[in-house]
């Protein structure tokens, strides 16, 4: 069964193509949206873009992929007891080109000050060397010389 999500920011479907993919019915028959387009709608102005159109789709993708790469997901399922993580895909975006919501558009390069360039300066905190078990690269391939 699917969760939901409250949707934060205000938002415009009219000009999507097949906004029918959008909603599904609730217990009470009613139409609201997706988790995927709830999902979508309050990731698109933490990235900085927001409205999907031909010319942005492919740019909101590629933030969203690295604001999931940098953040992990933002949203789960339950599943028998544990919360799996999911995640926004190309597909899931394209879909939705028309839609539009509130929040600042900011260029990529910003995107990327925001979150990439200032996100986990301190070595000890950040993924690569979390992943790494505490070691530089260098230090794996010295190693691994031995």
């Amino acid at each position: 069964m699917e969760g939901e999500i409250f949707v934060v920011p205000k938002w415009q479907a009219h000009n999507v193509e097949n906004f029918e993919q959008l909603v599904k019915l609730d217990s009470n028959g009613r139409k609201v949206l997706n988790f995927a387009s709830c999902a979508l709608i309050n990731t698109m102005p933490i990235v900085g873009i927001t409205e999907i159109t031909e010319e942005t789709k492919r740019d909101l993708w590629v933030r969203i992929a690295i604001f999931h790469t940098m953040t992990g997901s933002l949203f789960y399922f339950e599943r028998k007891d544990k919360k799996v993580p999911i995640f926004l895909t190309q597909q899931d975006i394209y879909r939705h080109v028309g839609l539009i919501t509130e929040g600042a558009n900011y260029p990529f390069v910003e995107f990327c000050d925001k979150w990439i360039a200032n996100r986990n300066i301190e070595e000890e905190t950040s993924p690569a060397w979390c992943a790494n078990n505490s070691r530089s690269m260098l230090d794996i391939c010295l190693a691994s010389k031995e």
